[in-house]
């Protein structure tokens, strides 16, 4: 989030502090849960479409484990970007 002056509150605040400043500018989608019955017709790319409008923040987030295999958040307009634990990329170094 690219927001004037914010190195300089970082530096400034404790990071819990911080952290909650960010924070608020941020929505979360925790769960999408489709009933088997209405799988594969659009019903949850439409309630992410809809929840996407109620958010009222700037961002939205979501962490989806099954997103690769099922990508309704990405068909209802949200951008895919990959996490890779902080772990997993030192393991990944470590074994060059």
């Amino acid at each position: 989030m690219a927001v004037p002056g914010l190195r300089v509150l970082r530096r400034r605040l404790d990071p819990r502090a911080y952290a909650k400043l960010i924070d608020r500018g941020f929505s979360r989608i925790s769960r999408v849960i489709v009933h088997p019955k209405y799988r594969g017709i659009g019903v949850g790319t439409m309630l992410v479409r809809e929840t996407l409008k109620l958010a009222g923040t700037p961002y939205v987030e979501a962490l989806a484990v099954m997103a690769r295999y099922n990508p309704f958040f990405e068909k209802a307009g949200m951008k895919r970007i990959e996490y890779r634990p902080r772990s997993e990329e030192l393991v990944g170094r470590a074994l060059r």
